[in-house]
Order: structure tokens, then C-alpha cells, then sequence
């Protein structure tokens, strides 16, 4: 792809939404929430209010607005990564992963890396 080409959308999608928009939509038995990047509300449906609602979103504390900016916090307060950036958690991630590429690798299914 070139510098102004993007996959999918006519923009770039951290800087400009495209259409359809980025987010997610959850579908549940009873409603469904739309939550799309970037924007100041969700919008949530349910069978006893089935006009769309605006809800505003949480406004994240410095320091938890993203993965870097909380790592970094974290250890500039010499405090304990927790969570899903936690050594311990990410190391499992990293065990699947591995041993998920060794039984693609081998075509056999493969027992977790210790």
C-alpha cells in the first residue's frame, strides 16, 4: 500500500472515522450497545427503550488512556504492572502463541510451551 492508501477505507482511520465506522457493536438477547472509536458517547438499545440512547463515555485518567502511557506510568510510580500487560499474563500469551506456530509448523496439535 502507498502512503495514501488504507485497507478498506478512503481515510485514515486514527485520524479521520470512515464508513462504516470503527467500534463494535454488542448484540445481546435483551439490547445492543454501540461503542465507536473515538467518539464522546456510546448508544445503547434495549427492548424497553428501543430509541437509540446516548450514553457519555468514562473519561480515562492519565495514565490509562493507553498500553505505553500506562506501562510507563507504572513504572515511573514503581508500581506493579497488572492486568492484561502484566509479565505473568503476557508470558502466557506468549506460550500460545509459540505453540500455537509449532503445531502449524508441524501439523499436529501440540501441548503448551512451559
Amino acid at each position: 500500500l502507498s502512503a495514501n492508501q488504507h485497507w478498506g477505507t478512503f481515510t485514515d482511520p486514527w485520524t479521520q472515522q470512515p464508513q462504516p465506522k470503527c467500534g463494535f457493536v454488542i448484540v445481546g438477547r435483551e439490547g445492543t450497545i454501540a461503542s465507536y472509536d473515538f467518539e464522546p458517547t456510546i448508544s445503547v438499545q434495549t427492548r424497553q427503550r428501543p430509541v437509540a440512547t446516548p450514553v457519555p463515555v468514562d473519561v480515562l485518567a492519565s495514565g490509562r488512556r493507553g498500553p505505553v502511557e500506562y506501562v510507563l506510568s507504572r513504572l515511573g510510580q514503581d508500581a506493579e504492572i497488572e492486568g492484561p500487560l502484566s509479565p505473568a499474563l503476557a508470558r502466557i500469551g506468549q506460550q500460545i502463541i509459540d505453540s500455537a506456530m509449532i503445531s502449524a509448523r508441524e501439523k499436529r496439535a501440540v501441548g503448551l510451551l512451559p
